[in-house]
């Protein structure tokens, strides 16, 4: 019994395969749909500063740095312990915390990966963020635009002779800009597509299924012997079948 309606639903799937290909639909809906929205941000925020400008990194005197060094090396200004402190503060993330010196791990990663520098010109310079959430990457890269006026300004401030020598304290130059990417595909779309060209794959089976279940006809000789409440005597085979194998 089992296997007749194997072989039943088999031959409705036969029948019904061109309805397989409509799995094929959700998925070119969603790669379209993710292709049409930005999932890359580019947020930068213009400063006016000289590359010779030395940057307060901690309250003490000696921990000072040249921009130019800190362009170099951006790890020394973006991932300090605490300014990243202040940052998973303001950012609110309630992220887990490393066993020594209380550093952010995973925000510390998300820094690493997404701020840099960007060299503009003699005098100014970018802080750039790119990655895929633009409320965070705006929010760092304010902060961390602040944090270098802020820690410039310091020094000048305790430095009178800088300020002599024709220094001029940092600022920021216009607004921050926002650039959004778009991309036909990435690999991150792969698997999505993938689940959701299955279920709908085995919805439309589960689909046809039903149809040949609820379909109003005879499933097996037994049940048009309770159908009709008489015995069976014999059974007319599919000459279809027969004539395919006599031809073979």
């Amino acid at each position: 019994m089992i296997g007749f309606f194997l072989e039943r639903f088999i031959k409705a799937v036969s029948i019904h395969r061109k309805w397989l290909l409509w799995a094929f639909v959700p998925v070119i809906i969603y790669l379209m749909i993710s292709a049409a929205i930005p999932d890359r941000f580019v947020v930068r925020q213009k400063i006016s500063i000289t590359g010779d400008t030395l940057i307060s990194l901690s309250p003490r005197p000696a921990d000072l740095r040249p921009l130019g060094e800190l362009i170099s090396a951006p790890d020394h200004f973006f991932r300090n312990r605490f300014a990243l402190s202040l940052l998973a503060k303001k950012l609110d993330k309630g992220m887990p915390s490393a066993q020594s010196g209380n550093l952010p791990i995973n925000l510390s990663s998300e820094v690493e990966k997404c701020l840099t520098f960007e060299m503009t010109a003699k005098n100014s310079v970018n802080i750039v963020y790119v990655g895929s959430n633009r409320e965070q990457g705006e929010t760092m890269v304010a902060f961390y635009a602040g944090r270098l006026i802020t820690q410039a300004g310091d020094y000048l401030a305790i430095t009178p002779s800088a300020v002599k020598d024709g220094a001029v304290a940092p600022k920021m130059v216009g607004t921050m800009t926002v650039e959004e990417k778009r991309s036909p595909w990435r690999y991150k779309r792969l698997w999505p597509a993938l689940y959701l060209f299955v279920i709908t794959w085995v919805v439309l089976l589960i689909l046809i299924a039903l149809l040949e279940w609820f379909k109003p006809s005879f499933r097996s000789v037994r049940h048009v012997a309770q159908y009709l409440r008489v015995p069976i005597l014999g059974a007319v085979p599919n000459l279809k079948c027969i004539a395919g194998v006599m031809k073979s």
